[in-house]
């Protein structure tokens, strides 16, 4: 299977999402030969456009985690309390439906299922908020692609697309990608 994808924008940060569970029959109950476990041989990213370097970052996501219950955090405290929930893993990008939790705030580490550190303090009470948790697994970060150069990584990459998906953030404006992944 190959699938291509032109990814051009004024917009600095764009984010794509390149193989997610639709793309793919998945095993179910009622579809037995699907298979859940997806691999990828090639990633090849063209820098398409013209005159500007991009700037890319590849990542594997975990589906979102939303808890929408019981969040309790008091302003400049790093700890969260919520309830139940045993996805909440350290490393996941927290963000919130109101104001007081920082840009860029990370799990720093999750002390139960229904408390977890944030990597920085609260900036105004949290209570009954809507946290949104996600998990990035970065194959590549920040990496600058020249104009009319490419970047090809032809190492097998194996992940469960029921539970996880491949995304791509080009972070410049006015840049164009072409995505080619085998």
């Amino acid at each position: 299977m190959s699938k291509f994808f032109n990814i051009a924008s004024t917009n600095a940060l764009v984010k794509s999402n390149l193989l997610v569970s639709t793309d793919f029959s998945t095993f179910s109950t009622t579809n037995r030969r699907g298979t859940n476990s997806v691999s990828i041989n090639k990633v090849q990213i063209v820098n398409s456009h013209a005159s500007n370097a991009v700037k890319i970052s590849l990542y594997i996501q975990q589906n979102d985690v939303t808890i929408t219950n019981g969040i309790h955090a008091a302003s400049g405290s790093s700890i969260v309390n919520h309830d139940s929930n045993s996805a909440v893993l350290p490393g996941m990008v927290v963000t919130s439906d109101s104001t007081g939790i920082p840009t860029d705030a990370i799990v720093s580490s999750v002390t139960s299922n229904t408390r977890f550190v944030l990597s920085a303090d609260t900036t105004a009470s949290q209570s009954n908020a809507i946290l949104t948790l996600v998990g990035l697994n970065y194959i590549i970060r920040d990496v600058e692609i020249p104009v009319g150069t490419s970047l090809i990584l032809d190492n097998s990459i194996t992940f469960n697309i029921t539970t996880h998906k491949l995304a791509i953030l080009k972070t410049n404006a006015n840049t164009s990608i072409t995505v080619i992944i085998d």
